[in-house]
């Protein structure tokens, strides 16, 4: 019998949240984050690991369930949440929670549009499922102050992600009380993602591996496996291994009464979220003062501590992925090419003298005042110095994409249909912007996934 619980409390709350529950305003938060979880999915099939994960699960065989989104043919669901994950986080693009510092959307939005497609599930049902899995997961990054888990050597979104896949599953599948607490047992023990993975393409299958782990959390729930129900409080339990300073309390304060969701900002570059305040200040001091990137010798970027550690590479990126989390890659290129957008990661780019001696010109430094604010708000703070020794500083703490500062409806179909179009062609992408547009009113998600696969001649 289950006795009273986090866990429990938690479940109980997803078991009775239905689509009547939601404020407009989150409805309307939920399209925007599946459009863009789309779009950043779509143009990482396209890449390296999009194409071997995807290669990988069609090798494995079993029913034919769940869309390979940008690659085409269907797989067991299982097996599409990992590879879809995979993709959507594979060119850093994907959006992420401030404060509980977790991408979110690529694990969760892949976890439920795969059972979802299965299960013939409506939009419904896919937005509620969404919105719960933000809640959920963020709320577990909250709860462990998952910025210093950096610190402990673990990639927050990879440890927290199982549990936030499992809530969203977990609703597609309409489990009771009991068995999405199970669920969120399950999810717990399988929680894993160090940070060593970083600059590998193993840094992507820790993500593919959170999403999958959660939604196998709640599958086996479904078939009644248990699992532990006092995951998040008891001592051995997931909040104390993971965290040196847990409040698990903050999973369930406030709970129903402010949304997770609306708390997440959406990126404008495909790159580590810490270099894109810097690319704003920079790119407003370079247009202010008519800078050519010719003249610069000398660029400081200053971010907080956890950045630095990330982004901080003595070598120049070899690979597209590595240039992701490139910091003076990152700053150099994005001066030379006045943005950050994929194809300004392609070898074709990374190729350039140009970007490779400005690259040389940058240096990372970690700041004090900047780890003040740290997590609540990603600043930067950058200073441009030109061959005739001027120097031009600014700081930016709410960088474009937050909540604060969102990306405009048109800023947000462009990123979609610009990235879209590696996999699908404009036309296409637009029939998803429609669509998801009026999410709520589908009957069969399949409407949505079909769209979703290559045309015969893209």
């Amino acid at each position: 019998m289950l006795n009273s619980s986090i866990a429990k409390e938690v479940a109980r709350f997803i078991a009775g949240f239905s689509y009547e529950d939601l404020p407009r305003s989150v409805v309307a938060k939920a399209k925007t984050h599946i459009l863009d979880t789309l779009g950043v999915t779509l143009a990482g099939s396209s890449t390296e690991v999009g194409k071997m994960v995807s290669r990988f699960v069609k090798k494995l065989g079993g029913s034919q369930e769940s869309t390979l989104f940008g690659y085409g043919g269907k797989v067991p669901s299982i097996n599409a949440v990992f590879a879809n994950s995979a993709m959507a986080h594979s060119i850093e693009a994907d959006d992420l929670h401030n404060d509980a510092t977790l991408h979110v959307g690529g694990i969760v939005v892949p976890s439920v549009l795969a059972v979802a497609e299965e299960a013939r599930a409506g939009g419904r049902d896919v937005i509620v499922a969404t919105v719960l899995g933000y809640e959920v997961m963020a709320r577990v990054g909250r709860a462990i102050n998952s910025s210093f888990a950096y610190f402990r050597g673990y990639h927050p979104s990879s440890i927290c992600g199982p549990f936030g896949a499992a809530a969203a599953v977990g609703k597609i599948l309409h489990l009771d009380v009991g068995k999405m607490t199970h669920a969120l047992g399950l999810a717990g023990i399988q929680s894993t993602g160090p940070m060593i993975g970083s600059g590998s393409l193993g840094w992507y299958i820790e993500f593919a591996k959170s999403a999958q782990a959660g939604t196998l959390s709640a599958l086996l729930a479904s078939e009644g496996f248990t699992g532990p129900f006092t995951i998040f409080e008891d001592k051995n339990g997931f909040c104390n291994l993971f965290s040196d300073k847990p409040e698990p309390s903050k999973l369930t304060q406030s709970l129903g009464r402010s949304f997770e969701i609306l708390r997440t900002s959406i990126k404008p570059y495909t790159c580590c979220r810490f270099a894109q305040p810097g690319i704003d200040a920079l790119l407003e001091i370079m247009k202010e003062h008519a800078i050519d990137h010719r003249e610069i010798a000398q660029i400081v970027l200053r971010v907080p501590s956890p950045g630095v550690m990330i982004m901080n590479k003595p070598d120049y990126p070899k690979s597209f992925n590595e240039a992701l989390s490139n910091g003076p890659y990152i700053i150099a290129v994005a001066a030379i090419e006045k943005g950050a957008l994929m194809k300004e990661f392609l070898d074709e780019k990374r190729s350039q003298a140009s970007i490779q001696a400005l690259s040389r010109k940058v240096r990372l430094e970690s700041d004090p005042e900047l780890d003040k604010v740290y997590p609540e708000r990603y600043p930067a703070a950058i200073e441009v110095q030109t061959v005739d020794g001027k120097k031009y500083s600014r700081r930016v703490d709410l960088p474009k994409g937050d909540p604060e500062n969102p990306l405009t409806k048109e800023e947000l179909e462009a990123k979609f249909v610009t990235l879209a179009s590696y996999a699908i062609n404009k036309t296409k992408a637009k029939e998803i912007i429609v669509l998801v547009d009026k999410l709520d009113e589908l009957k069969d998600v399949r409407e949505l996934t079909e769209l979703l696969v290559p045309d015969s001649n893209h």
